[in-house]
């Protein structure tokens, strides 16, 4: 993706950020905040996109601090870390 579509898209996410902040619809602030992680990975801000993909899952869950545990496989009940689904 070139730089300058990044950019340009990093500013429209903020601009929706900010939009739907105002409006308070949560599930399209996780969604702007995830947007803006990708932008900020895209870029090669990584510590950025890992504080941005924080605060969607947060956003996500309602402002409750986001589960750390990630599933190691999609299916349900063979995550093998726990016992999602089994």
């Amino acid at each position: 993706m070139r730089r300058e579509t990044t950019f340009r898209r990093r500013a429209l996410n903020r601009e929706s950020l900010t939009i739907r902040q105002e409006l308070g619809d949560k599930h399209g602030i996780a969604m702007s905040y995830n947007n803006l992680a990708n932008n900020a990975y895209a870029l090669g801000d990584t510590a950025e996109a890992r504080t941005l993909y924080e605060q969607s899952i947060a956003a996500k869950a309602g402002g409750r601090r986001p589960e750390r545990h990630r599933h190691l496989s999609p299916r349900p009940g063979q995550c093998g870390a726990c016992s999602r689904g089994a």
